[in-house]
């Protein structure tokens, strides 16, 4: 049995009362029984934009069907038909929020989207483009503005909602918000890697997405990933943020179920850290976890699975853990 040891981030902020998230539980009923559902489940991640289903399909609006090509695939134009045909499909619905200028969009479009490298991979996906002036289907509030694409932070970028197996939690969720800072857009690579992300929720993906780009490449990521150890990671990382504490809580009974269920011998990671996108929060972990050789040693090393989650304290900070069995 092994134990990584940890080093607290100091760097922490009080996150403004109206960002604060909720359950990253699935909605069972409506929005407003959601609210009362955190008030019983304290064991779960308070990420609200997490767990919020993003506007529906919409068929009663009568989408209409609009596509256009870019590069050898066609992309919709409009949410309502894109959600529609992804949800008919079931596949993973790829959103791609134009930047502000023609010249900026028409050049990530042919450069990255029309790229034949990516082809394969885009064709997995139901795909649409839109301006960030989009509304809500049938309604006047802006899509970019609706709790289920806050992590978006209103601007230009990839987003992807899961529609592929209705009996999943992740059903119609967002499970990747990747927002063109400073009107940067993504290049081909970094795109990439949002569509090779395994299935996972939005701080899962995030997390392993921050590691795949890391210029050192550790290879924790490039293991198999293993929807237990995603659990677990969950239930730690929502134990630190519980107790507003790094460390490996309960580790001797979570280190004998890990080992009991996946077999092998499990390690563990965990780090606190902060940001204002999610991108930003898994970045400011992988920078501490970077500056220890103990936690490094475990996660640069090619395990036979992995899992990683973060999760938001009450407080604003940030707690994740990495678990890892050989």
């Amino acid at each position: 049995m092994s134990s990584e040891g940890h080093t607290p981030s100091t760097d922490r902020f009080q996150a403004p009362q109206h960002l604060k998230e909720l359950l990253m539980l699935r909605p069972l009923f409506c929005f407003m029984l959601m609210t009362l559902t955190t008030l019983f489940s304290p064991a779960f991640t308070p990420h609200a934009a997490a767990a919020i289903k993003p506007p529906a399909h919409a068929e009663k609006n009568e989408p209409q069907i609009e596509v256009r090509q870019i590069g050898s695939l066609d992309w919709h134009t409009d949410y309502g038909a894109a959600y529609k045909e992804a949800r008919l499909s079931k596949k993973q619905l790829l959103i791609c929020f134009e930047l502000k200028t023609e010249e900026s969009q028409s050049n990530f479009e042919q450069t990255v989207l029309a790229s034949e490298q990516l082809s394969d991979d885009l064709d997995k996906f139901t795909r649409v483009v839109l301006p960030t002036s989009t509304n809500v289907p049938g309604k006047e509030e802006n899509l970019l503005e609706h709790a289920s694409f806050h992590h978006m932070h209103r601007s230009p970028g990839i987003a992807v909602l899961d529609l592929t197996n209705e009996e999943s939690p992740l059903y119609s969720l967002l499970v990747s918000a990747h927002p063109f800072s400073y009107e940067r857009a993504y290049s081909l690579d970094e795109v990439s890697t949002i569509l090779s992300l395994p299935s996972g929720t939005i701080t899962q993906r995030t997390m392993i997405y921050a590691l795949k780009r890391h210029p050192e490449r550790p290879q924790s990521v490039n293991a198999v990933p293993h929807n237990y150890l995603m659990h677990m990671s969950n239930v730690n990382s929502s134990t630190m943020a519980r107790m507003h504490q790094v460390g490996h809580h309960n580790w001797t009974n979570r280190f004998h179920q890990i080992n009991g269920a996946v077999g092998g011998l499990s390690s563990e990671v965990a780090v606190s850290g902060n940001g204002y996108t999610l991108l930003d929060v898994a970045n400011s972990c992988i920078r501490t976890w970077r500056s220890s050789s103990g936690h490094w040693n475990s996660m640069r090393k090619h395990h036979r699975y992995y899992g990683y989650d973060m999760v938001q304290s009450s407080n604003g900070t940030w707690y994740a853990t990495g678990i890892f069995v050989d």
